[in-house]
């Protein structure tokens, strides 16, 4: 799934941030982006539901 790649690379990236000012930000905003992925997840999911329904 393309969404968690993109997740796994960005838990990554924080992890190589550590505790700098760029991890404290992120702290604070991976529950924002969580939401934003489980959204686009099953956005992606129902999107696909509605295609093969078509067929």
């Amino acid at each position: 799934c393309v969404a968690a790649d993109h997740l796994a690379s960005l838990v990554r990236i924080a992890d190589q941030l550590g505790d700098s000012p760029f991890g404290v930000v992120h702290r604070h905003l991976a529950p924002a982006f969580s939401i934003v992925v489980l959204w686009v997840i099953r956005w992606h999911g129902i999107a696909s539901q509605n295609c093969s329904v078509m067929r």
